[in-house]
């Protein structure tokens, strides 16, 4: 009785300390919040990759913007929370006569592009992984430094599958999805660069459900997901 006494009350003070109403709506309202102060950042970083790659790429073959929540139970009496994230995917096609330097060309253009929003110990920027400098370069070629950004290169005929499996956790991870640029195919002999830029919008406290062994275990079953305009999910 004892131990059950204490995981009540633990539970009690750690739900409290993600405060006495919904944990879905004040996750919703957070990421809502977190949105609104980030999406024009990111579409401005956006706006000037894409000037400053079309001389060299042209223009995109797709593009999609995400907004992406999951949830962390960090373990002991530890609160879970959500976090959710913003991210925009901008593909192009890339002529594969001499792959190497046109992906230097391109990844050159994009290491003078401003990162708008710095990281936690300070100022960002993209910087090239090893296989940069491949003859034929594939796979993660660039990366921003400690934020969230990467750059992938795929040759032609390379065949994309995408899952639809949601990524374990405490709740299912999900995605809500706004096509910006309808896709459309690279031309047969070429190869594809992929653009991916993120950034954290959410990162909400959900409070505690205690199990027998004192570990918390998050209130929700899935994430609760914002409501904004243009995207679906």
């Amino acid at each position: 009785m004892g131990l059950l006494a204490m995981v009540v009350v633990a539970g009690g003070l750690l739900y409290a300390r993600g405060g006495v109403s919904g944990p879905a709506a004040r996750d919703r309202a957070d990421a809502e919040a977190g949105y609104e102060a980030h999406i024009d950042y990111v579409e401005t970083e956006e706006t000037a990759r894409r000037d400053a790659l079309e001389p060299v790429l042209g223009e995109p073959l797709e593009q999609n913007w995400y907004v992406s929540c999951s949830g962390v139970e960090p373990g002991l009496l530890i609160p879970a929370f959500q976090h959710c994230e913003l991210s925009v995917t901008t593909t192009y096609a890339m002529t594969w006569d001499d792959p190497s330097a046109r992906l230097d060309e391109v990844l050159a253009v994009l290491e003078g592009t401003d990162i708008l929003i710095e990281a936690d110990d300070g100022p960002d920027h993209w910087h090239r992984t090893e296989g940069a400098g491949d003859v034929e370069p594939r796979g993660k070629v660039a990366a921003v430094g400690t934020g969230d950004g990467t750059v992938y290169v795929r040759g032609p005929g390379t065949e994309v599958i995408v899952g639809d499996t949601p990524v374990a956790g405490p709740f299912p991870d999900r995605d809500m999805r706004r096509e910006s640029i309808p896709a459309r195919e690279p031309g047969p002999a070429d190869g594809v660069v992929e653009i991916r830029r993120g950034v954290q919008i959410s990162r909400s406290n959900i409070g505690c459900v205690p199990d027998l062994t004192l570990h918390c275990r998050t209130p929700l079953k899935e994430p609760s997901m914002p409501v904004i305009e243009g995207f679906q999910g």
